[in-house]
């Protein structure tokens, strides 16, 4: 075969074979093997939706059943608020000296009817150390009690109010746990200051509350006229137009003062034979 034809040949293969490949790939594309599909589940019903609760427990029924002690309670306050005579303990017996030195203790009161008296204080001594008035009140407290004396443990905390918040803060520091949560008759004192809203309760003498004897009368063995002497002698709520300054008088202080600047109640002479009173 001569050249030329063996060219033609090879030409013509060549040109035969792109179109065969053509011609394979399109029935390829043509015939896809079929795809398996899962069958669908049927659609589960929607659960109607749970309404929302209300904030607060709005969504809760609560019932009380009547209470009359509480209800006898509506309207009264639960503060002692005049001058008088009460028996009940002490809540709390803190420890405080103030930013110049005072030393006084700072007591609640809860009587046996549940009315309290917070914030009080007694002054025991300035910074000097010389004591005052509130330090009669304290021994005799002390000797009432059965106690070797008054003497301060630390604790872990306790309230106090603080003057720069005008509010009660907790703080660390020494209590009297020996005088608290023992009955005891307190000789109380209402003062109603100018600057205040309501009446601040000053304790003046404890007593014997089963057998109304001061202290004295207890040691002398003299029956009780000391409390019925006491409480004639009070006026129900004591005004004050300005507080005294200085740290002068008998050493009762006024509640919520104790770390802050004292203000002293005038002298219990002031009250005719108070000074006869053990204080």
């Amino acid at each position: 075969m001569s050249n030329s034809m063996q060219q033609y040949h090879q030409y013509q293969q060549q040109g035969q074979q792109p179109q065969q490949q053509t011609m394979q790939n399109a029935a390829a594309q043509q015939y896809q093997q079929p795809q398996y599909q899962q069958p669908q589940q049927p659609q589960q019903p929607q659960q109607p939706q749970q309404p929302q609760q209300p904030q607060g427990g709005g969504g809760q029924l609560v019932s009380f059943q009547f209470d009359q002690q509480a209800a006898s309670k509506a309207g009264v306050s639960n503060s002692i608020n005049e001058s008088g005579a009460y028996t009940g303990v002490f809540t709390v017996a803190q420890q405080s000296i103030t930013d110049k030195g005072w030393v006084l203790i700072d007591l609640d009161f809860k009587c046996v009817d549940g009315r309290e008296a917070k914030f009080m204080s007694l002054m025991l001594c300035d910074p000097n150390g010389e004591k005052k008035g509130g330090f009669n009140v304290a021994m005799a407290m002390v000797g009432y009690l059965g106690l070797p004396g008054l003497n301060a443990v630390e604790t872990d905390t306790f309230r106090k109010w603080d003057k720069n918040t005008s509010s009660n803060i907790i703080v660390r520091g020494p209590t009297f746990p020996d005088l608290l949560n023992k009955p005891i008759g307190l000789v109380m004192e209402a003062v109603q200051k100018e600057d205040k809203k309501f009446p601040e309760m000053e304790i003046r003498f404890p007593f014997n509350p089963e057998t109304q004897q001061s202290f004295r009368e207890m040691l002398e063995g003299k029956p009780p006229s000391d409390l019925e002497r006491a409480v004639k002698l009070l006026p129900a709520v004591r005004m004050i137009k300005q507080k005294n300054k200085g740290g002068q008088g008998n050493g009762f202080t006024s509640p919520g003062v104790s770390g802050g600047s004292v203000a002293a109640a005038p002298d219990a002479g002031q009250f005719g034979n108070f000074d006869d009173i053990p204080f």
